[in-house]
Formats: structure tokens, C-alpha cells, sequence
């Protein structure tokens, strides 16, 4: 559910973010299915393929609604389960006019009490990715991982807020064997996810091993570059491909290449359509960008 306020027809908000303490303002009320996962599943199913939506929903009115909106698009939603007597996530925001986050109370308790079925996962096969949010409980996110590893699965991990962008940290020893292993091929933080996730892996000592350098040592990355490069190529070892969303500036795509040749070739087509690209090579066909 999103709250917008003022309405949406004000061109630019009267108010301090101060003024919304203590008192309430006139505002537009818009209920829409969502969830990060959600999110996904839609956008993947609108490109033409066919997503497996595996969750939880509680047996209440937004449950069923969900459920009946996934039938309306024809999404596959026979792994989406009911719990009784649980209230269905419900995230409420509040957003400004020009559609920028003010504020958000998450309620995402029904999560907590998922178990992790690798049964469902295979229902279809073994599928090309699988693609997580940091909604679920850290136990299910080894689950996933560790899953993904034996398959041999590229996995994508979606942060979905600051104080939830952690957990994938919680399993210190399995987040390490990503060195090796490099399971975990994709993440989307935002902005200040990237920098949480940095601070928690710092203080988790995931840059103090010696492997972690050797790889890093790798990427031939200088001093150069903003913080906020500086974070995600220190994670890269780790995952290899990290897109930091920037609001309205659009994204920063930091990327571990095998071969980097085709990128190079690219350059002309990236003017064009307005990306800015960044690529350090090093010693033989791989690169950074």
C-alpha cells in the first residue's frame, strides 16, 4: 500500500519533512500489489518467460486479492502459500510528490516462520536463477545459497532496505566459500544498502583474509574512484556483479568480466544512448566496468 501526500496533483510540497510529526495531512490512498519479489516476478513474466513465485500470504483479504491478481496476469502462483491466521506483508509508504520516498513502516512478520523447500524450487527443473530478497529469515538465505552452490545456480540477491541488507552476511563461513564458489552473481543495492552492506561485511572481517586480497589484487582498481565504486569493488570478489540503484540518477553497474573485449567494442553505442562506462582492464581478457 502507498500513501501519497500531498496529493499528487501538487507540483512541489509546501511542508518540511519536520511538519509531519505529530498531525496528519490530506493525502491520495493507493493500494497496489507489490513486494520486491513480486516486483520481479511481474517484470520477468512481462518479458515473456515464465517465473516460479515461490512465498507466503496470510488467509486474509490481501491475501486473496494478491492471489486473484496473479491469476488475472496469469502468473503460475501454485507455490504462493496460505498460512492461517497470519496477516499477509503489508508495506505502507509514504511518498512526496515527485514520488520520492518520505518514510515506510514494513510489516513482514509472516516471513519469519517461512522453511525453505528445495522440492518446490525443482518443481519445474533446475532453473537458470534464482532471485531472493532480504525479506526472508538468514536461515532461509543459507538455505538458498547453499542450494544454488550444489546446483550450480547463479543466485541474485535483492537488499529490499537498509536495516534488512545484512543478513546476507549472517553466515560468515558461507558468505567466504563465495570466493570460490561465486554463487551469489548478482545484487541491486541501493545507495546507502551498498554502503550498510559494506560496513556490515567490514566489521564481519570479510576484507581482513588474505584470499580476499589475492582476488581484489586482480581487478587492478586504483584509488581513483568515488566511495561509493570504492564499496562495490570491494565486494566484488565476492559477487561479481553489483547494480547500485541512484534514484533519480539511474544505476551504476559494477561488474567482474571474463572477457572484456566485447565491452570495448562498445563504446560508440554507449554514447548514444547517454550510459557513462567505466572499464579498467587487467591482465589478460578480463576487466572491471
Amino acid at each position: 500500500m502507498s500513501t501519497l501526500c500531498p496529493p499528487e496533483s501538487s507540483l512541489k510540497c509546501p511542508y518540511d519533512v519536520e511538519d509531519f510529526h505529530g498531525t496528519s495531512f490530506p493525502g491520495d490512498v493507493k493500494k497496489t500489489v507489490g513486494g520486491v519479489g513480486r516486483n520481479i516476478t511481474e517484470t520477468v513474466f512481462r518479458l515473456g518467460l515464465n517465473p516460479m513465485f515461490s512465498s507466503v500470504v496470510g488467509s486474509d483479504e490481501f491475501g486473496r486479492w494478491i492471489i486473484s491478481q496473479f491469476e488475472t496476469m496469469g502468473i503460475d502462483s501454485s507455490n504462493l502459500e496460505v498460512v492461517e491466521n497470519q496477516s499477509t506483508a503489508v508495506y505502507s509508504a509514504i511518498h512526496k510528490p515527485d514520488g520520492n520516498l518520505l518514510s515506510a513502516v514494513a510489516d513482514m512478520k509472516i516471513f519469519d516462520g517461512m522453511s525453505f523447500d528445495e522440492d518446490k524450487l525443482l518443481k519445474n527443473g533446475i532453473p537458470n536463477l534464482v532471485c531472493f530478497d532480504a525479506n526472508i529469515p538468514e536461515s532461509y538465505i543459507s538455505s538458498i545459497l547453499n542450494f544454488c552452490s550444489a546446483k550450480k545456480i547463479p543466485a541474485f540477491f535483492e537488499p529490499t532496505s537498509v536495516p534488512k541488507s545484512g543478513k546476507i552476511f549472517k553466515d560468515k563461513k558461507l558468505f567466504s566459500d563465495l570466493l570460490t564458489t561465486q554463487t551469489l552473481r548478482y545484487i541491486s543495492p541501493s545507495r546507502l544498502e551498498l554502503e550498510s552492506m559494506f560496513n556490515v561485511a567490514k566489521s564481519n572481517g570479510l576484507f581482513d583474509n588474505n584470499d580476499w586480497v589475492d582476488k581484489l589484487i586482480e581487478f587492478n582498481i586504483g584509488s581513483k574512484y568515488r566511495q561509493v565504486f570504492a564499496a562495490a569493488t570491494k565486494l566484488l570478489p565476492y559477487i561479481p556483479t553489483i547494480i547500485i540503484k541512484l534514484d533519480k540518477d539511474g544505476a551504476l553497474l559494477v561488474q567482474n568480466m571474463e572477457d572484456i573485449d566485447s565491452v570495448l567494442n562498445e563504446g560508440e553505442a554507449n554514447s548514444k544512448d547517454h550510459r557513462i562506462e567505466i572499464v579498467v582492464t587487467r591482465k589478460g581478457k578480463g576487466g572491471i566496468r
